[in-house]
């Protein structure tokens, strides 16, 4: 059975409309809901300012200050548990502080792509060509929602993806809760023989254990089905750092203001950790400024679609209205998201709120007196 399918569709001038004013009504919601995502993003805390004001105690030394208690601390040392983790699986158990097993299918994928062409009264027609692919996923498309699934079946995943942390681990002399701690390692590293239990076909390859399902098939080779096996592991001895509440020789969560927690555990120094949590926010502030920016202008895009659509019935004046009207909701929406962004800056800023209110004060004033002095020299 071939891999690529071509599927023609026509879509009629009266579906089209029935389409573009169910829009108008996800557009308005897109539309108003974006002022509300840029208003709380530009409210999120920066979580590296409140752990820039950390006081930092000696991981070697047991905190003497009883007023330190309660207070927001970080501590850089060696971390470490005595409790031995593993997955019952493949991973032997040992002293590690953060094992996650990660479970790879080799499956079929669907791509799709897809072409239209506007006729002469309003329909278009749509080519769609279906190609499908085989490539490692963690989630596997179930085949039932693939337009063509014979001969495309994907079975089901026997082996999940697991996390594990220790009940307990240390700091330096000071004892956190890692399953309350946000951490994590980036990447997998190379396993070794002496780390794992192979068993039912499996081998180490690298930094994978490889699972055939199929006779003959191999990780250079393989066949659906087959999975292969990594872990991101952080053993015991490594240095990190922690932000918390002390409370005696225990740090917990740190309640931030807007009901945020810190509680956070980094591999490195504490230099590291802060602009790791810096990087971190400015990179999501962007992020949701601009997925506010995509849904205000879809949002704007989808309100005039029964417009565009009804001019399509000549389809030359229906791609240029449609390019017109793309270009002109862009631009509203870009004006708006900016002036969105500011007014919620200073909203979530007291500060700033009472500076531009002393400054409208003063705009006003001098409106009133140049108004004035003007009324006085006409009399």
């Amino acid at each position: 059975m071939p891999d690529s399918f071509t599927e023609v569709t026509k879509t009629g001038l009266g579906k089209k409309l029935s389409n573009s004013c169910i829009g108008v009504f996800v557009g308005i919601i897109l539309f108003f809901g974006s002022f509300i995502l840029l208003y709380w993003n530009e409210g999120r805390i920066d979580l590296s300012i409140i752990a820039n004001a950390a006081i930092i105690l000696d991981a070697d030394k047991p905190n003497s200050d009883a007023a330190l208690n309660g207070k927001l601390v970080s501590v850089t040392g060696k971390f470490g548990t005595t409790e031995k983790i593993g997955d019952n699986l493949f991973l032997k158990p040992d002293t590690y502080v953060y094992a996650e097993r990660i479970v790879e299918m080799y499956a079929w994928d669907q791509e799709s792509e897809s072409t239209e062409k506007d006729n002469l009264g309003g329909s278009t027609t749509t080519t769609t060509t279906y190609n499908y692919v085989k490539e490692w996923a963690q989630n596997p498309t179930d085949s039932k929602f693939f337009k063509h699934p014979e001969g495309h079946e994907n079975p089901v995943k026997d082996i999940e993806n697991v996390l594990l942390k220790p009940q307990t681990a240390q700091i330096g002399v000071y004892n956190v809760v890692p399953a309350n701690a946000k951490y994590a390692m980036e990447t997998a590293g190379v396993l070794s023989q002496k780390q794992v239990l192979l068993k039912n076909n499996a081998t180490l390859e690298g930094q994978y254990i490889f699972i055939s399902k199929t006779a003959g098939s191999s990780l250079s080779s393989p066949a659906i089905g087959d999975l292969r096996v990594s872990y991101r592991l952080w053993s015991s001895g490594l240095s990190a750092t922690v932000f918390g509440d002390l409370d005696g020789k225990n740090i917990s969560a740190h309640l931030a203001p807007k009901n945020t927690t810190l509680y956070h555990i980094f591999y490195g120094d504490r230099a590291t950790a802060i602009q790791t949590l810096h990087t971190d926010y400015v990179n999501k502030l962007w992020i949701f400024r601009l997925l506010g920016l995509l849904a205000m202008w879809i949002g704007l895009g989808n309100v005039f679609g029964p417009i565009v659509t009804l001019l399509h019935i000549l389809p030359t004046i229906g791609n240029i209205s449609k390019r017109f009207f793309s270009f002109i909701t862009f631009v509203a929406a870009f004006v708006l998201s900016l002036l969105t962004i500011g007014i919620s800056m200073i909203l979530h800023n007291p500060i700033a709120i009472v500076i531009a209110l002393v400054f409208a004060a003063i705009v006003i004033a001098i409106v009133v007196v140049i108004t004035k002095k003007h009324t006085q020299s006409k009399t």
